[in-house]
């Protein structure tokens, strides 16, 4: 009975430390999967459209996070 509790604390510990691990930059965007319109319709996400590589592989159109904007500078 002992070793199977023993078990389950390791078990449940290595889940926490993957959960830990995992920061919100390494989270998945909030655009990612979402159909066209709703990628649209947030600010903070762009549509990118089909498109086919130099080396001649297809890319189906996908959503991604329209990224940080760097704040202007002022000469």
């Amino acid at each position: 009975m002992r070793h199977r509790v023993i078990e389950g604390v390791a078990l449940l510990s290595t889940v926490l430390i993957i959960a830990a691990g995992t920061t919100p930059a390494g989270a998945a965007s909030a655009c990612k999967g979402l159909e066209k319109a709703k990628c649209e319709a947030k600010s903070e996400c762009i549509w990118i459209d089909q498109y086919t590589r130099k080396d001649g592989k297809k890319v189906s159109a996908y959503c991604k996070s329209a990224g940080k904007k760097k704040a202007s500078s002022t000469k």
